[in-house]
């Protein structure tokens, strides 16, 4: 017998709020198996105050939160959808290719 696990998350944040004077690092706010059926749709990562921040916000993918950035740092989707082969990341500043994967084509 196999397992399935699937899961789909919509609309989840992280907040970081840091107050007790010790730079606290998180490397993500949200973490994951890369498995077909488990996907994330509008995550954010928003810095409030005190000192240290996130990193990322699912599985090292999204920008950085802290003091210098408060953000928002936004996914809209995870993972990334992928144009033959190139993952696309989108964001609220649009589209951004990964050029270290294979070239990709769009239909004309």
């Amino acid at each position: 017998m196999s397992a399935r696990i699937s899961f789909q998350g919509y609309g989840l944040g992280s907040y970081s709020f840091f107050n007790q004077g010790v730079p606290i690092e998180n490397a993500m706010a949200f973490q994951a198996p890369d498995t077909p059926g488990v996907g994330f749709h509008d995550l954010l990562t928003v810095f409030l105050s005190g000192s240290g921040g996130i990193e990322s916000v699912i599985n090292g993918t999204g920008a950085a939160v802290n003091s210098s950035f408060g953000g928002p740092s936004d996914v809209v989707s995870y993972p990334s959808p992928s144009c033959n082969g190139a993952r696309v990341t989108w964001s609220m500043f649009g589209a951004v290719l990964d050029r270290s994967a294979s070239p990709m084509s769009l239909p004309e």
